[in-house]
């Protein structure tokens, strides 16, 4: 059971890390990650097709010219200011969040499957793994459950690398306390994760790569509980999360 100074320590790390985030992504513009205009176009390419035709191949494949294939993207742009930028590479004024979610709520974008599987021509990110991505498809969807606005969609996705990032820290923080690290060298490797420079950017922006870090971090505390106990049921678990690792990044 860890101790107070232990829960003090992860509850210190978990603000700093939101805090840390929540800062980037209010002085870091939407799309100007790189390559996160592909991440994302992949993402709502997924959550308009049907599974079953993606599956059996009924749709269109990936070629790896880099192009924007649905229009819920441009439409993003445009509310968000940024499509100049992804057009001519020209650099804009970006308005306020409440002025890009006003403009998002009059556009109907025209996605559909049977629009989306004709198109030939994709971006290089489409030749991804699919877990994130169809992972995040599943968000957008979820969303779209409560709103239709596709700016509030993009900004559901982006901060659900947040929620991932703290996670991560949080498995941090029990594989030290399962080590029997002392308070400070626990504060330390804690701190390490929560102030890491990559998990600056990637924690609010739409990519695949912060879930295989998660994927990382947690098969590392499924080996170290594997380690402490052996047993069948932690080797499955511990094949399970390598397994989905390996659909992460090619």
């Amino acid at each position: 059971m860890p101790t107070a100074a232990q829960r003090t320590v992860l509850g210190l790390a978990l603000a700093v890390c939101l805090g840390k985030g929540l800062f980037i992504a209010a002085v870091t513009p939407p799309f100007q990650t790189p390559d996160e205009y592909g991440h994302y176009d992949y993402v709502l390419y997924l959550s308009y097709i049907r599974w079953g035709a993606f599956l059996a191949g009924d749709v269109a494949r990936p070629t790896g010219y880099n192009d924007i294939t649905t229009d819920e993207l441009w439409a993003v742009t445009r509310a968000t200011g940024t499509e100049g930028h992804l057009r001519h590479g020209a650099a804009r004024v970006i308005p306020p969040v409440r002025e890009q979610l006003a403009a998002g709520a009059s556009v109907v974008p025209g996605d559909s499957h049977a629009r989306l599987r004709t198109r030939t021509v994709v971006p290089a990110q489409f030749n991804y793994p699919v877990l994130y991505y169809g992972a995040a498809a599943g968000l957008a969807n979820a969303t779209r459950v409560f709103t239709h606005n596709p700016v509030v969609t993009y900004y559901v996705v982006r901060f659900a690398s947040l929620a991932m990032t703290l996670v991560t820290v949080w498995l941090i923080w029990w594989m030290a306390v399962r080590s029997g690290f002392g308070t400070f060298p626990l504060a330390a490797a804690t701190a390490f994760i929560a102030l890491h420079p990559q998990l600056g950017m990637l924690a609010t922006s739409v990519q695949s790569d912060v879930l295989t870090i998660l994927l990382t971090t947690l098969a590392g505390a499924c080996a170290l509980a594997y380690a402490s106990s052996p047993s069948r049921r932690r080797a499955a678990v511990l094949g399970v999360v390598i397994g989905a690792l390996l659909l992460t990044k090619l």
